[in-house]
This record gives C-alpha cells, sequence and structure tokens, in this order.
C-alpha cells in the first residue's frame, strides 16, 4: 500500500519554501505514486500527460492538478484529478476529486459570480483564479470561488472512491 502522506511530507521537506509550486508537486507525485501503485519520485514536465492508467479493461489519460496552477492542458486528457487545497496531513487520494473531461470543462466553464473563475498570468499560462480557504491562507481572496468549487466537487468520487480502493 502506498503511503500518500508519506510521499507528500518528503516532497515538501526537499523543496524550498520559496517554490510556489511545491505542495502541487508533492500532491500530483502521491497520486501518481497512488494509481500506479509503486512510488514516483519525478513530477511529469509541462504539457506530458501526468498519469495513464487501466480501469475496466480500458487505457486512460489523467491530469493532476491543484490550488490555483496551470489548467491549460487539462482538457487534453480523459480525466482530471483536482486538489483545490493540498494538506500534507491528509492522504492525497482522500483530497484529490476525479472529473471527466467533460465535467472539468463545465467545472471552468460554470461559474457565475462575481470576478472571472479563470486568469493568464503573465507568462501565459491559464490557471484558476486564487480562492479564500481560510482566515489565514489567501484571507483576501474570492470566497464566492471557494463556495462554487465546494459545490461542484460535493457530487464527485475523491481518487479512492473513484480507484475504489478506499
Amino acid at each position: 500500500m502506498i503511503d500518500t502522506i508519506t510521499i507528500m511530507r518528503e516532497e515538501l521537506s526537499i523543496r524550498k519554501a520559496t517554490d510556489l509550486g511545491r505542495f502541487g508537486d508533492a500532491f500530483e507525485l502521491a497520486m501518481r505514486s497512488y494509481i500506479s501503485r509503486r512510488r514516483c519520485y519525478k513530477v511529469k514536465r509541462q504539457g506530458a500527460e501526468d498519469i495513464r492508467f487501466s480501469k475496466d479493461g480500458k487505457r486512460y489519460t489523467c491530469e493532476v492538478k491543484s490550488a490555483c496552477g496551470e489548467i491549460e492542458n487539462a482538457d487534453k486528457a480523459q480525466y482530471v484529478i483536482y486538489c483545490p487545497n493540498v494538506d500534507p496531513n491528509f492522504p492525497a487520494e482522500s483530497q484529490g476529486y476525479v472529473f471527466t473531461r467533460e465535467q472539468w470543462v463545465a467545472f471552468l466553464n460554470g461559474y457565475t459570480g462575481r470576478g472571472q473563475f479563470t486568469k493568464w498570468d503573465s507568462r501565459g499560462h491559464l490557471h484558476i483564479q486564487s480562492f479564500y480557504v481560510s482566515e489565514t491562507v489567501r484571507p483576501k481572496a474570492s470566497k464566492p470561488i471557494a463556495a462554487y468549487i465546494e459545490s461542484v466537487l460535493f457530487d464527485l468520487p475523491t481518487a479512492d472512491e473513484f480507484f475504489e480502493r478506499g
């Protein structure tokens, strides 16, 4: 059995605190390890599919996304595993929600609250807009975006439910 908490903690311990993508990378490594059932040590390069897996005799591709990370390549995968707030104290497979490609596109286009749901950064990469997490984490960010994300995730399976290992 893969211990995704240990994987995330190990990865975070070797990353610099200034690395803004360290939680997303730790989550991706934990999810790749969980799905492949073997320890993975490197994140996939940008633009490459994060995970290939078999389910019910068919092969699929999966992209792993977290928080407000880059999302422009996710709609090319058949599945997207999304975690809005990575917590290294909980198993990755219970934090990541599984979208089909169609559900992911609907999620990105379905926000009707104030402000924009996605934004382009200065390097030309598309991200989910920053959103409210707690009083101490992004306290000035959007509470309506966080509420929208939570409402969509409520109806989706977590990775452990989807892969029937929970």
